[in-house]
C-alpha cells in the first residue's frame, strides 16, 4: 500500500509540472476545458507541419508548449504579412479621405484581436498620463481668454 501511494506522489508530482498554474483574477472561461496533450500534438502536426513520428515519439512532453508558443507567433506574423499585402492591393482603390480617417494605416484597417487588446492598454495609459493636463485645461490654468486676439475672416 505504501508503495502504491508514493508511485502515485511521484506520478502526480511528475504530471504537475506540465500544468500552467492560473494566477487569480485572472479570466478563465468557465466553459473551457484544460487542454490535452493529444489535441496540442494533432495541432503541432497539422498546423505546425512537424514531423508526427518526431510529436508522437521523440519530442519530450514538456517541449510541447515551446513548440505551441512559437507556432502562435509564427501564425500571427503570417497573418500580420497577409494583412499588409491586403492594404496595399486595397490602397489604390481607396479614396483619399478613406486614408486619411478610416485606413491609416494596416492596424486601423483590420486590427486583430492582440492589437486592440494593445490599443486599448495604450489608450488607458496615455489617458492617465494626461488627466493633469486635462483637469488644468477644464479649471482655465492652461489658456488665457483675455490674451487671445481675434481675427475677423476675410
Amino acid at each position: 500500500m505504501k508503495k502504491a501511494l508514493r508511485e502515485l506522489a511521484q506520478y502526480h508530482e511528475y504530471i504537475s509540472q506540465f500544468k500552467q498554474s492560473i494566477k487569480e483574477g485572472a479570466d478563465v472561461k468557465e466553459d473551457s476545458a484544460p487542454e490535452l496533450v493529444s489535441d496540442m500534438a494533432a495541432r503541432l502536426i497539422v498546423h505546425g507541419g512537424m514531423s508526427a513520428s518526431f510529436v508522437m515519439f521523440q519530442m519530450p512532453v514538456e517541449d510541447m508548449g515551446i513548440y505551441a508558443k512559437v507556432m502562435g507567433e509564427k501564425i500571427k506574423q503570417q497573418a500580420e504579412s497577409d494583412r499588409l499585402w491586403c492594404y496595399l492591393s486595397i490602397l489604390p482603390h481607396v479614396s483619399k479621405e478613406a486614408t486619411r480617417t478610416r485606413m491609416r494605416s494596416p492596424q486601423t484597417f483590420y486590427p486583430f484581436p492582440w492589437e486592440e487588446e494593445d490599443m486599448a492598454k495604450q489608450g488607458l495609459a496615455n489617458i492617465e498620463k494626461n488627466k493633469e493636463t486635462f483637469e488644468k485645461f477644464m479649471r482655465g490654468e492652461l489658456l488665457d481668454p483675455n490674451k487671445l486676439t481675434w481675427k475677423a475672416r476675410g
